[in-house]
């Protein structure tokens, strides 16, 4: 009977909420901010493919066909409702890890920030600092089919504030970027 109750106890290997972790291009973010469940589902926005805008970027090829994808950059915003999450990474992208661990300004606004995620919510933008760390782990990158996945955590800072900050965890994407922009 204890051996039946410990096993409900356990907890389950998927996160309530939380789209499986997947590698095939099946357009899904999704991830806790301060434990509470986010999943892009396009409310609020325009942006196609359920509210994932993504570019992969090598000076002025935003698919990353002509020059090598180890030369791009990346940026990703997924929307939900009022809430936004974000992040970039700059070139080399590669399957592997991918530190957010600088101070840095946003993409658009400067064209090659450090690697940095962001959150947007309630009228309050936090951002990945030199404090503030985390990082993101590609498991996929596939320029053929045009397929980039992979997981992600941070805790981002109210730059605003310098007191309020955000925790990311659980994250997780899989694209095919194709069909993102």
């Amino acid at each position: 009977m204890a051996i039946v109750y410990c096993l409900g106890c356990c907890p389950d290997k998927e996160s309530p909420g939380l789209p499986p972790i997947t590698s095939e291009g099946k357009n899904t973010f999704a991830c806790k901010i301060n434990g509470e469940v986010f999943v892009a589902d396009g409310s609020g926005t325009n942006t196609p493919n359920a509210g994932i805008y993504a570019i992969m970027e090598t000076d002025f090829d935003t698919l990353g066909s002509f020059l090598p994808q180890d030369s791009s950059d990346f940026w990703l915003v997924a929307e939900n409702g009022k809430q936004i999450v974000s992040f970039f990474i700059n070139s080399p992208l590669s399957v592997g890890k991918h530190n957010f661990s600088a101070n840095t300004y946003i993409y658009p606004i400067v064209v090659r920030p450090k690697n940095y995620g962001e959150v947007s919510r309630s009228g309050k933008n936090f951002i990945t600092t030199s404090v503030d760390t985390g990082s993101l782990f590609i498991t996929r990158c596939d320029r053929t089919r045009f397929i980039i996945s992979g997981t992600f955590q941070f805790k981002a800072k109210n730059l605003s504030s310098k007191a309020e900050t955000v925790e990311v965890t659980e994250g997780r994407f899989d694209l095919d970027y194709s069909k993102t922009h």
